[in-house]
Order: structure tokens, then C-alpha cells, then sequence
């Protein structure tokens, strides 16, 4: 503990006489503890700059918001441990104190090592925490410019942690089920074996491992590298980094260069200045000219007597801004033979926006124009699947019913792409009932035009059972519908969900009935432990010599029984929360007088109104009521003789109002000087401050206590 400082400590409990114990201990304990006997209070003391180093928070607060509620308002003000003391440790009341930053939950009356342990411990957690955190993000920071996946893997090959940069796509586990799973979750049996001899190496040699393999993911195939390393002498840190679009792009660029090599169009590259650089086979095939022969020369070579200069002034002015240039030349073979070629030139740009070089794509009109047909009628065809969705497009000839469809509808129906989609085979996967809602909805929107949007299940070509979500309208060719086009999307999971959310409901419905019966059961164990304690008190009692000692003790128990005479009836009852000030107080206010030496010559009238009191409040009124008879029937009537006690409760509006009186000689008369003691009467004020009530005490024929209250509204 700080040497020089002590820690200071905002001790929330709305129980004052607890709260007074609470911070005496805490003090004893060497810190320095202010008190707060609401949620508000605490609140404000933090707001206003009070400087505390650690908060120990009650839950239940009484009226008002509740120690957790507390919490989030002071933990968005300000980073500070906050530790929940409370009687409650019922799991629903844990849960709550779980969903907030929190450093612990002690239970009230622990030993104060085990409480002082744990505000050390809270100290400790909340620096540590600090740092985690400082370390987590200097760490996230590295994750996310990372773009491999790293795990740690044992010898054995489970997982036992692993971290995604945001650059790697989609893992082959669920996410949450990741760490603890084995390599046989993920590879087949020959890839594993390799895994872990490549661990084994690592681990006995301390050198770096490398491996590459491919993956099936989603229905995709797709290769990793994989880099292993040391971490001890039991555990390997596996970098992988998906490498598909890397080799998909050499493969790309292996393509693209067989097929402009390859290429029926001419395909010409040129620098900054206009000379060529590179010539395809088919530009020397038209022109006669060989690679030799037109590197370094300048494209006019082509049209050295046949050539617009307008149009050409016009190239270079496009080209040389950036923009592509689209035209049509007239060409001069080498054998002196003309031949016209459209042409597309752009600029080719580097890393740093500079442009390097130009490259001239040029066709035969007469290839030029059968090309132009195939790629309108794909663009038409994309631009089509594109207004709607890029999941599982298809398109559906309504002359023909034949069907198109792209790689992710095969996957979803399982079936391989030799399978010949038409109108009549698709609607046989599905269901019946889906068939005919299909089936309906798109005659529904031939008839109408409108789009359609169902949900239909469906058995696919491999037995498996699926939820799909059809979207679909009807496509155009020059004014005329001659199509329907759309997209499928497996929502198979989303229906899973939904049944398990419908089952997870009924378990909670469960769970509330045991709560029910779990509380009746602690209020009959408490109500059990009271009589214990009851008895104790009453032995204890018996064997003191002492007077003074021994009415301390029977005065004790006492106020144990009027706690114990409500949980008795709290035991009885579906209401825990409440109760009739009719069904408690007058049994209390028998078995105090029953308990009485002087019960026989004392007539005891009581007027007690049927209205609901919170137990916590009605809790406390009993122990009022039990101060104020016992005290009166010890010390109104040290004569010998009859006497009369009266006691009342009533409410008007919210007002409650609580009075005992009797005929006796009154708080100042008498030998002794009074009735209620320093102890009773300072007991009786401060359970009166805890009901947020005024207490007044008047002399006359006798001594009447009156108490006026607000008993809280019921909960909801």
C-alpha cells in the first residue's frame, strides 16, 4: 500500500447502520473511506472531482438506480476499479455486475482479509488492465497492418490461439471455434501428417519451417504459404498468408501474355516518345513487319503516305492528357497493301501516376464488329445481374424455359456444372409447398411485372436440406419481356437461428420458474437461521449473570424475531417483494406483548390499516415497532398496576404514518429518567433517516412516537 498516501475509497451502501460498520472496518484496515448512501450520491461525488482511487459498490440501493446503474454513469466519467460488496449472490444479480468493467464481487460480512485481499486484488487488476490495454493496442495496431493469419500451435497440432488480419479472408473454422480445434478439423489426413512433421522439425532444430498447400473454403480452392516458427519448446507460431489472388495473378498475367501473344487483335507498346517497344505475332503477321524491324520506330511507319494529320494531332493530344483514345486508321502493309484496323490507345501509368508507356490495341473491322456483339451481350447480361445482387445470379429464357446460371447457384444446389438447368428440373428440388409458392410467385410477376421475393426450401442434388431466398424480375430485349432475371441466396443458416432463438426462449421461461421457487427456498432458510440465532441469544441470555448484560441480549433477540416473524410470512406468500402492513405488524406486535413479563396487566389496542409496504422498507418499520413496545413496556410502567399501549398504521395518499403510545409516566418522569435509552432512541432515528422519514416524540397523559414515512412505490 502507498506509503505516503493513504487509498482513498467511496464506500455506496444505502443501509446507514451497515455503511457505519462497512467503513469502520475499511478504516481499520488503513484506508481512508467516504460513504454515499445512494447511487446518485456516489455519482455526483465522482462528477464533481472527488478524488477516490477505488469504489466499492452495494447493488441493491434501494429507490433510486441500483449500484450497477451507478457504475456505468461513474465509468463514463471516469477509469476507476469498482468493487460490488453485496448480500445477494444469485446468479441473475452476478450477471448484472458481469456486463460492467468491474474487478471483483464480495459478498457482505466477509472477513475483512478475505475484503481487504480483495481491494488489493481490485488495485492490482485495474493497473494490470492498464497495461493490457496500453499492450493490446500497440499489439492490435500490428494485427491490423498484418495481412496473414498467426496461430500458436502445440506439437500435437490443436490450436491454442490465433489472430486474423484484416487482409485475410475467410477462415475454414467458424471463428468461435477456432482456438481448440485440431488440424484434423481442417485437413485431410495426408496434409496433417505434414503439418506435424514440419512442427516436429521446428521444434528440435529451432529453424524456420516453410509449406505450401491448398484449401478448400467455401466451396474455393485456395493455396497458403505457411511459415513456421519457434516460440518454446512446446508451441510453433504458424504465419499464413493466402496466396491464391498473388498466384491467381501470375497465373493471370502468365495468360495475359500467351494471349496477346496469341492474340488475333494487334497489340503494340510504345514509350513516353512514341517508339515501339513491342509487337505481338499478329502485328507482324498484318503488317509484315518483323519485331527487329519495328522496335524504335515510330507507329506512323504504318501510314507513311495514308494518314489524317488532324486525327493524329488529336491521338497524342488524348493520349498524352491521360485519357484513352478510340479511333480508326488506314493502314500501309510492308508489301504496300491497305488495310483498315480500329484502334483503342491509353496510357499506361506506374506507382506514382507518371505515365511510361502506351499501348495500342487494333483489330480487323470485321473481327472488331463480331467481337462487339459477344461483349454486349455479355455486359447486357452483367449489367443485368448486377442491378440486383452478386450472389448466385440466373436467368431464366421464357421461350426456350432453358436456365443460366453462375458458379454460386451450382454450389447451392449442389450439382455439378454438367447439370443442364432448365424451368421444370429447378422447381424439382424444391419442396412441395415451396414448389407451388415459387411457382406462383412468378406468375404473379408475369402477370402483374412486378418483382418477387420468397423464401423456399428445397432438397439439393447431394440430399441436403435448404433454405434459399429467391429474388427475381422480368428482363427486357428491345421492349419486349423475354426473360426472367435474378438471384438465389442461402439463408439456411438465418433459419437455424431462428429456431434456436424459439427453443433458447422456452429455457428462459424455465429458468424463472426455478428463480421463483430458489427465492421462496432462501427466504424459508433465512427465516430458520433467524431462530437459530433467536435461540442462541435466549441461552446466552439465561446463563449471564449480569442484568444489564443479559436484557442487552434478550432486547437483541428480540429484534431478531420481528425479522423472523416477517420471513415467516414471506415463506407463505407469492410476493417477495411487498407485503400487507395488516399481515405482518399485528402478529409482531402480539408476540412482543406475549413476550412481556408484564403482558397480563397491560391492555394493548392496535388500529393497523390494510397497505403494502416494500419488505426492505416494512423490514425496517418492524424493528420501530419493536424498539418503541419493548422500550414502553419496560420502562412506562414501573409501578404496579394496570396500563394501556396503543399502536397504529395508516396511510393517506403516499403518506404512512406509524404511531405508538401509552399511559405511563412519560419519557422524563419517573426513576431512571425515561423509557427510551440512548442506544434505543438513536436506533429508533437512524432506522427512521434509512425509511427517508420524521420522528417526533410527545409527552402527556403518557408518551406518544410518531413516525411519518413515504414507503416506496411497488416495482414493476
Amino acid at each position: 500500500m502507498d506509503t505516503t498516501r493513504r487509498k482513498a475509497i467511496l464506500l455506496v451502501e444505502d443501509e446507514a447502520l451497515i455503511a457505519l460498520a462497512e467503513k469502520s472496518a475499511l478504516t481499520r484496515l488503513g484506508y481512508s473511506v467516504e460513504t454515499a448512501l445512494t447511487g446518485e450520491a456516489a455519482v455526483a461525488r465522482v462528477r464533481e472531482g472527488d478524488d477516490f482511487d477505488l469504489i466499492l459498490m452495494d447493488i441493491d440501493l434501494g429507490r433510486g438506480m441500483d449500484g450497477t446503474q451507478a457504475a456505468e454513469l461513474i465509468l463514463k466519467t471516469r477509469d476507476i476499479p469498482i468493487l460490488f460488496l453485496s448480500s445477494h449472490t444469485a446468479p441473475e444479480v452476478v450477471e448484472k455486475t458481469e456486463k460492467i468493467t468491474s474487478y471483483g464481487y464480495v459478498v457482505k460480512d466477509s472477513n475483512p482479509t478475505v475484503l481487504d485481499a480483495s481491494i488489493k486484488m481490485a488495485f492490482k487488476l485495474f493497473q494490470a488492465n492498464r497495461e493490457t490495454r496500453k499492450a493490446n493496442e500497440k499489439f492490435q495496431a500490428l494485427i491490423e497492418a498484418f495481412p496473414d493469419l498467426m496461430m500458436v500451435m502445440d506439437r500435437n497440432g490443436r490450436i491454442r490461439d490465433f489472430a486474423r488480419g484484416p487482409g485475410f479472408g475467410s477462415l475454414a473454422l467458424p471463428e468461435e471455434s477456432v482456438v481448440g480445434a485440431h488440424l484434423d478439423d481442417v485437413f485431410p489426413p495426408d496434409e496433417v501428417a505434414i503439418h506435424l512433421r514440419l512442427y516436429e522439425d521446428c521444434l528440435s532444430t529451432g529453424k524456420v519451417q516453410e509449406h505450401t498447400y491448398s484449401l478448400v473454403i467455401k466451396g474455393e480452392k485456395r493455396l497458403f504459404d505457411l511459415r513456421i516458427s519457434r516460440l518454446d519448446a512446446d508451441l510453433v507460431l504458424a504465419v499464413i498468408r493466402d496466396i491464391t489472388q498473388e498466384r491467381r495473378a501470375d497465373r493471370e498475367l502468365r495468360k495475359l501474355s500467351q494471349a496477346i501473344e496469341q492474340s488475333s487483335s494487334v497489340i503494340l507498346i510504345t514509350d513516353r516518345e512514341n517508339r515501339i517497344e513491342y509487337v505481338n505475332p499478329r502485328f507482324q503477321e498484318l503488317s509484315g513487319y518483323s519485331l527487329e524491324e519495328a522496335r524504335g520506330q515510330k507507329p506512323w511507319i504504318l501510314q507513311r503516305t495514308i494518314i489524317d494529320r488532324k486525327d493524329f494531332d488529336e491521338l497524342l493530344e488524348i493520349t498524352s492528357s491521360g485519357r484513352t483514345w478510340r479511333g480508326n486508321f488506314v493502314n500501309r502493309k510492308k508489301s504496300g497493301e491497305i488495310y483498315h484496323e480500329s484502334a483503342v490507345v491509353s496510357p499506361v501509368r506506374d506507382e506514382n501516376g507518371e505515365i511510361t508507356n502506351y499501348i495500342s490495341i487494333k483489330e480487323d473491322l470485321t473481327d472488331q464488329r463480331a467481337a462487339q456483339e459477344a461483349l454486349i451481350s455479355s455486359r447486357d447480361l452483367l449489367n443485368e445481374m448486377g442491378s440486383i445482387a452478386r450472389i448466385g445470379g440466373w436467368k431464366t429464357d421464357l421461350k426456350t424455359r432453358e436456365i443460366q446460371w453462375t458458379d454460386e447457384v451450382y454450389s447451392i444446389y449442389e450439382v455439378d456444372r454438367s447439370f443442364s438447368p432448365s424451368l421444370d428440373a429447378v422447381l424439382g428440388f424444391f419442396l412441395p409447398e415451396s414448389r407451388r409458392l415459387v411457382a406462383a410467385a412468378t406468375a404473379r410477376t408475369m402477370e402483374t411485372g412486378e418483382p418477387f421475393d420468397v423464401e423456399a426450401e428445397l432438397i439439393t442434388g447431394k440430399g441436403n436440406r435448404r433454405w434459399i431466398r429467391l429474388w427475381g424480375r422480368l428482363g427486357y430485349t428491345d421492349g419486349r419481356v423475354t426473360h426472367r432475371v435474378g438471384v438465389s441466396q442461402d439463408i439456411t443458416e438465418k433459419k437455424l437461428s431462428q429456431e434456436l432463438l424459439s427453443v433458447n426462449e422456452k429455457k428462459i421461461l424455465a429458468l424463472l420458474d426455478e428463480k421463483e421457487t430458489l427465492l421462496k427456498e432462501v427466504h424459508h432458510r433465512i427465516k430458520n437461521n433467524l431462530a437459530a440465532m433467536m435461540s442462541l441469544l435466549s441461552l446466552q441470555a439465561e446463563g449471564i449473570q449480569d442484568p444489564v448484560a443479559a436484557a442487552a441480549l434478550k432486547d437483541a433477540r428480540s429484534r431478531f424475531r420481528s425479522m423472523g416473524i416477517l420471513y415467516d410470512k414471506l415463506h407463505h406468500t407469492d410476493n417477495l417483494r411487498e407485503m400487507s402492513t395488516r399481515d405482518y405488524l399485528p402478529s409482531l406486535i402480539d408476540d412482543i406483548v406475549r413476550m412481556s413479563p408484564k403482558s397480563s396487566r397491560l391492555v394493548v389496542e392496535s388500529n393497523i390499516q390494510d397497505f403494502t409496504v416494500p419488505v426492505k422498507e416494512l423490514t425496517t418499520l418492524g424493528l420501530i415497532v419493536n424498539e418503541l413496545l419493548t422500550n414502553a413496556m419496560k420502562h412506562a410502567f414501573p409501578y404496579e398496576g394496570g396500563g394501556l399501549l396503543r399502536v397504529s398504521a395508516t396511510k393517506e395518499g403516499d403518506l404512512a404514518t406509524l404511531t405508538v403510545e401509552d399511559n405511563g409516566i412519560g419519557i422524563s418522569g419517573g426513576k431512571g429518567g425515561g423509557k427510551l435509552g440512548c442506544f434505543g432512541l438513536a436506533l429508533v432515528q437512524t432506522l427512521t433517516s434509512q425509511l427517508r422519514g420524521e420522528l417526533r416524540i410527545e409527552e402527556g397523559a403518557g408518551t406518544r412516537v410518531v413516525l411519518e414515512f413515504r414507503p416506496s412505490p411497488p416495482e414493476e
